[in-house]
This record gives structure tokens, C-alpha cells and sequence, in this order.
């Protein structure tokens, strides 16, 4: 079981449950000489629209500065129905000339949202094949990422609009079968990985206290999943805020704040919950998961550290 992290809010708004003393000293944890050769990832969510712009000046600030291996985007990539095509003017007008920082042409890791579903999903999929950089191979993938010292983090692209609910339009013929398929190979894979992070991506929130709320049908079979092959961290978006929740020793983090923030609350595991545009920066190595919720002011609001007790 993973132990619990520990965290705070940098700001006087907000929530923070649980004691400034210790995350001051995970902050001191996760100096620069403490993460030299770490993963370095950023992630937003929610953000397919022109309301994007102070986000992405912000990130692209801070990844000038950080260089980050990689951006994930934890779907709803094109509002309000995602592309028509590969050649959708929403690639360029919503994407290619919004994130334009010298630091965010790295590799896009997204999953599909529930809007990018309205659209042609394999579209978004087949963008891939021309972009420098958005790499989305399949509606689910998985991905290895080197850490210092011979450790690596796993992550698990996955598609979560067919499992939200059992009525869900794509649960019915003749999509019967992806949500199965889908399962069986996220457990093959999590079973076989022997990284010290198994890091889970999807659009919809396991737990949350945005306006969706928890979502019913990963509550019910991907929690169980995660929680017997060690998963320490589900990356979300769906709810248009920022939030940090642990259940079971796992943290569950919602970042999507990406352009349109909505009302969110404190529930049942909350550390932190606020309702703001942001995005996550994120440092990885094999003993630790610093991370921070940064607003488009280029300040963290928030900051914890997730230790490895593996």
C-alpha cells in the first residue's frame, strides 16, 4: 500500500487538510539537487478551446524554463464536439498556435474526453502520424518513462467515456466489447509492471467533488484494479478544477483546469480542492511524485509530495 503523501496549499484561498510543518519539508525534499535527471512532466485538461490562452502562456513559461520530457492531456482536447479530421482548422487554431512555447514541443501524451467522443476519434489518433508532437497511437497505450538510477514510471492511457456507466452509448453493439478489452489489457499490463510508479490516465474522475462527482462505474472496476497491482496515482480531468484526493493510499488528481473552471468541494479524502485555471508540474523519481497545481500567474497554489514505499 502506498504511504501518504504529504501536502499544502501555498496560497491563503483554497483547501489544505493536514499540516504545514511537513510539507515544508517536502518542499525542501524536492529541491532542484533532488531531482536532477528526474522525470519532469506537465499535464492539463479540459482545455480545447480559445479560453486555453492564459494556461498555456503560463505553462509555457514554466517549461521554458524546466523543460519538460513531456505534456500529458487528460482529454476534452476540442470543445465542443473535438475534430472532424486531421485537417479541422481546431488543430491549429485550438492546439498548434495556442501551445507554442519552445518547451511544449515535446511529446503530448492525451486520452479522449467525452467531447473529443462527439467527434472523430480517429482523427485525433491519426493526427499522430504527422504531429512532431501529439502521440496518441490508440484509444488506450501505455508508456515507459526512464528514471535516475535504473527506475522507471509506467503509465496507462485509458479511455474512460465507455466506462462510466453501464448505459453508456458505447457499451452497446457494436462496442460491446471495448470496455472488456480494455480492462483485460490494463490488468495484463499492471500485473506485469514492475516499475516503482504505476501512474493511471483518463478523462472522467474516479472520486471527486466537482459538479460530476464520483464516477460510478470506475468506482466500481477500475478502483479495484489499481488497488491490487499497486497503482499509486490516477491522473484525471472531466471536472473543470483542480483537486487532490487520497483514498486508500492512492492518489487521485484531477487537473482540469485548462480553460473553463466550475464550483468544486471537499469530500471524503480531500487535501486539496479549488475552482481556478491551472495545470499540473510534475517531478518524478524512483522515491517520490512531486507535484504542483501552478495558476496562470505562474505560481504554484499547491504543492505535495507522494513518497514510494515500495
Amino acid at each position: 500500500m502506498p504511504s501518504p503523501c504529504v501536502a499544502t496549499s501555498i496560497s491563503r484561498r483554497g483547501l489544505l487538510l493536514g499540516s504545514l510543518a511537513t510539507m515544508f519539508a517536502s518542499a525542501i525534499a524536492g529541491s532542484a539537487s533532488a531531482r536532477e535527471g528526474a522525470l519532469d512532466f506537465l499535464a492539463i485538461g479540459d482545455w480545447g478551446t480559445k479560453r486555453a490562452a492564459p494556461v498555456a502562456a503560463a505553462m509555457g513559461k514554466w517549461a521554458d524554463g524546466t523543460q519538460p520530457r513531456c505534456v500529458i492531456s487528460t482529454g476534452d482536447n476540442f470543445y465542443p464536439s473535438g475534430v472532424a479530421s486531421t485537417d479541422d482548422v481546431l488543430w491549429r487554431a485550438d492546439f498548434e498556435d495556442v501551445f507554442t512555447a519552445r518547451g511544449l514541443q515535446c511529446p503530448w501524451y492525451p486520452v479522449l474526453g467525452n467531447h473529443d467522443h462527439r467527434g472523430n476519434v480517429a482523427a485525433e489518433i491519426a493526427y499522430s502520424a504527422g504531429s512532431a508532437r501529439w502521440r496518441m497511437p490508440a484509444r488506450y497505450f501505455s508508456r515507459t518513462e526512464p528514471l535516475p538510477a535504473g527506475g522507471r514510471a509506467d503509465f496507462f492511457f485509458i479511455d474512460t467515456t465507455p466506462m462510466k456507466d453501464e448505459t453508456s452509448v458505447w457499451n452497446l453493439t457494436p462496442f460491446g466489447g471495448f470496455v472488456a478489452e480494455q480492462m483485460a489489457w490494463l490488468e495484463a499490463g499492471l500485473s506485469a509492471s514492475a516499475a516503482e510508479w504505476k501512474i493511471v490516465v483518463g478523462h472522467h474522475p474516479v472520486f471527486s467533488g466537482g459538479d460530476h462527482g464520483p464516477t460510478e462505474g470506475l468506482v466500481r472496476d477500475l478502483k479495484p484494479l489499481m488497488d491490487r497491482h499497486g497503482v499509486q496515482v490516477y491522473l484525471n480531468g472531466h471536472d473543470h478544477d483542480l483537486q487532490h484526493i487520497v483514498v486508500d493510499g492512492v492518489s487521485y488528481i484531477t487537473c482540469g483546469g485548462g480553460a473553463k473552471p466550475r464550483d468544486v468541494k471537499a469530500v471524503s479524502g480531500s487535501l486539496f480542492a479549488r475552482s481556478e485555471l491551472g495545470f499540473l508540474a510534475a517531478t518524478v523519481t524512483k522515491t517520490a511524485f512531486h507535484f504542483s497545481f501552478v495558476g496562470t500567474d505562474g505560481q504554484p497554489m499547491y504543492k505535495a509530495m507522494i513518497p514510494n514505499a515500495a
